[in-house]
């Protein structure tokens, strides 16, 4: 089970064609998932269904404040919390910190990208899973993208990101 934080979940009949088992969630803070102002939502919950083809994703439009879409996303039963966005600049947020470090006392699995050509936190924050894009090549060979980031942190001396 994954939740997902993002922009929005603009309903797809490739969801049910496909049999992608999705669901956006409607929550007190955030009560219109279906609403993707970005595009960028969907885009990235297509990709957890590319690593994990068997996975049951719940999507949670992110809130203002952010730690409010995290909770829910939390208590939703999910395994696994992933979350493609950051602050640049390693801009820390202390309540938004201790809520992620909550969560992942509780023994979720917290992802976050490590940015999209700029050092982003939460990505550097060294307990969670810094996420970084790859392509594949014709001969199935991996290779870092030239469109995420990889910084060593300037804020957790010691962490280099993604992991």
């Amino acid at each position: 089970n994954v939740a997902m934080v993002d922009s929005g979940f603009y309903p797809n009949p490739y969801d049910s064609l496909n049999g992608l088992d999705f669901q956006a969630v409607a929550t007190a803070t955030s009560p219109t998932p279906q609403i993707d102002d970005y595009g960028h939502g969907m885009a990235i919950a297509y990709n957890v269904f590319a690593t994990a083809p068997g996975a049951t994703l719940l999507g949670f439009k992110q809130t203002d404040p952010a730690q409010d879409a995290l909770e829910d996303a939390a208590d939703s039963g999910a395994d696994i919390i992933t979350c493609s966005w950051g602050y640049d600049y390693e801009q820390v947020f202390p309540l938004l910190q201790a809520t992620l470090l909550s969560i992942i006392d509780e023994g979720k699995i917290v992802l976050f990208a490590s940015g999209n050509g700029h050092f982003a936190w939460p990505g550097s924050e060294p307990r969670v899973l810094s996420i970084g894009g790859v392509y594949s090549d014709q001969a199935g060979r991996l290779e870092a993208s030239n469109y995420a980031s990889g910084f060593a942190s300037s804020q957790f001396p010691g962490r280099a990101v993604p992991d």
